[in-house]
């Protein structure tokens, strides 16, 4: 399996569910290439695709499996599992205050109840 299928696989299992448009976005592959790449990991049974206007692009289970083990393949070739891990415990320190910040914007007190922020103030 090449490098850019790699990148799809674990763009897909960043995001989750996509459009093939999006998914050349973040991976930085063009369209075509995308399309491409998508159409080898569907005969794999690795990704499959949701037709219709919200539609889009997933792992099937099997693609999942194969993601997180080239994923650790990655790690170990690259030996960054530590600057990975230390990358990511700094998250969850900032995490709480960015999940409160986005909490404090969608929501408002009225009374001793929160409801939505519906933003008709602007603020």
């Amino acid at each position: 399996m090449s490098d850019q299928d790699f990148l799809v696989l674990h763009t897909l299992r960043c995001i989750g569910f996509v459009t093939e448009g999006r998914l050349a976005a973040v991976s930085g592959l063009s369209p075509e290439e995308t399309a491409g790449r998508l159409a080898g990991l569907v005969e794999q049974d690795l990704v499959s695709s949701t037709p219709g206007p919200f539609g889009g692009w997933a792992l099937t289970d099997r693609g999942r499996v194969t993601s997180e083990a080239m994923l650790g393949d990655e790690l170990e070739r690259t030996d960054a599992s530590d600057q990975i891990r230390r990358g990511y415990e700094g998250f969850l320190r900032l995490n709480p205050t960015l999940l409160q910040i986005c909490t404090d914007r969608q929501m408002v007190r009225v009374g001793d109840t929160h409801v939505v922020n519906e933003h008709l103030d602007r603020g």
